[in-house]
């Protein structure tokens, strides 16, 4: 990366996160095992009961207050096939993450009546931008092949004892699935001291602006068609007021150099070709973080158990599109550069595949979901389409509250895990105070 003039940011948590650097990973120091939200239990106050296995099945509200907003009364949930309805005494607190939390707003009766009405659910808080606004990061991977005796770490094992320790079997090490004898070595020291190859993360990425990715002549026609594009879906429907006040923004990203708009891993496992006996792989894998498509998730039916309608938008921008298959010519460009020029060799696609036509094919073929859904509860003004107000108290209410990622209105340059914790801790503080932050 720095041959071809990408810095290295060594401190990429501090306000600027582009070049390439190394981000902080969830996993405990003394033992290799993760850390994740469920340490919090181990500080949580004495008050708290945590129900597993149950399903929320709707919000039962008062009727409007004079000031037309209504009140959270109970949630009715099922467990073990039983109904049950549990009282609010103060709050409702909803954190059922991007595609479930618009799910039990609208079986609540809480949004776009074009949707709620036909299932026969009475909108007594209308509101069009539920289930709306959903983004999420695409990746594309490209598989090489490495040299012989280049040890890299990570790719699909079919190793018993190897599954048995990795809730994540492509996080598997080449190693871990060629070498039994390997696979149960690291497995003892694993099991015996928590470190070893079963505790390895990947840690080093790139979050950079276009301009780092596309020539400069390309990248002027690809704003011009950017800007062709929004102008001729500017009216449709298909474009709503918080899509235009976002693109705004969206659009003048484009032109610091502080904000990167594609994400760039070195991945040592393979993603897409079929891993050959005694061959190890590495992956360049390019992401788009700023997306201008745009998909929803609703409701299909009453039934809490029915399974959603949902609909990804990935690609529906041409912009999105025509951004990851310049991303991935400028990833070839990278594999020829030293020093992988001399331990690799391309694999998926072969190295027939040259031109930005050919790349577009391939990446409609073998993009994928990087997990990190967002937006469909939006935190924005309610004139816009928006859900939650700054203090995350859905509109229409008094006391009903979202607390997840569905809230962020706009998609982020970077991993979602940060974002949603420090969501989490805001919340914690707005509830504790008992008013604003």
């Amino acid at each position: 990366m720095n041959s071809l003039g990408i810095k290295t940011n060594r401190a990429p948590d501090y306000g600027d996160n582009t070049g390439i650097g190394n981000t902080s990973t969830a996993v405990e120091h003394d033992n290799g095992k993760r850390s994740y939200s469920i340490n919090y239990l181990k500080t949580a106050s004495s008050n708290l009961r945590v129900l597993t296995g149950a399903r929320v099945t709707k919000i039962n509200f008062s009727q409007p207050d004079d000031d037309g907003r209504r009140t959270a009364l109970s949630i009715d949930l099922i467990h073990r096939s039983v109904p049950y309805t549990i009282m609010a005494r103060r709050e409702v607190i909803l954190s059922a993450g991007t595609y479930n939390s618009p799910q039990v707003l609208e079986r609540s009766g809480i949004g776009n009546p074009r949707v709620l009405e036909p299932l026969g659910i009475e909108p007594i808080i209308p509101n069009v931008g539920v289930g709306e606004n959903l983004q999420d990061h695409l990746y594309v991977p490209t598989d090489y092949v490495v040299n012989k005796g280049v040890f890299t770490l990570g790719t699909s094992s079919d190793n018993v004892r190897a599954l048995e320790l990795t809730l994540i079997p492509s996080m598997l090490s080449d190693k871990l699935r060629i070498d039994k004898e390997y696979t149960d070595e690291q497995a003892e020291l694993y099991e015996s001291s928590g470190k070893g190859a079963f505790t390895a993360t990947i840690s080093a990425c790139g979050f950079l602006p276009l301009d780092r990715v596309v020539p400069k002549n390309e990248l002027v026609q690809l704003k011009e068609d950017l800007d062709k594009e929004l102008k001729a879906t500017e009216g449709q429907l298909e474009q709503t007021d918080l899509q235009k006040a976002q693109y705004k923004i969206q659009r003048d990203f484009l032109e610091r150099d502080d904000v990167g708009h594609v994400e760039i891993l070195l991945h040592p496992k393979v993603f897409v070709s079929k891993p050959e006996d005694n061959t190890s792989y590495v992956a360049l894998i390019a992401g788009i973080m700023h997306p201008f498509s745009r998909g929803s998730v609703h409701i299909s039916s009453k039934d809490a158990f029915s399974t959603p309608i949902i609909d990804s938008g990935y690609l529906n921008s041409a912009f999105d599109a025509k951004c990851l298959a310049k991303t991935l010519t400028f990833l070839r460009k990278l594999a020829d550069t030293e020093p992988l020029k001399s331990i690799t060799k391309p694999s998926t696609p072969s190295a027939d595949i040259q031109t930005e036509e050919q790349w577009d094919r391939y990446a409609r073929n073998n993009a994928r979901t990087l997990q990190h859904p967002i937006g469909t509860v939006a935190m924005a003004p309610k004139q816009l389409g928006g859900v939650v107000d700054s203090n995350l108290l859905v509109y229409g209410t008094t006391n009903l509250r979202v607390a997840d990622m569905s809230v962020a209105p706009l998609h982020i340059s970077c991993h979602t895990a940060h974002t949603a914790y420090a969501i989490g801790e805001k919340a914690h503080e707005l509830i504790s105070r008992g008013g604003d932050f």
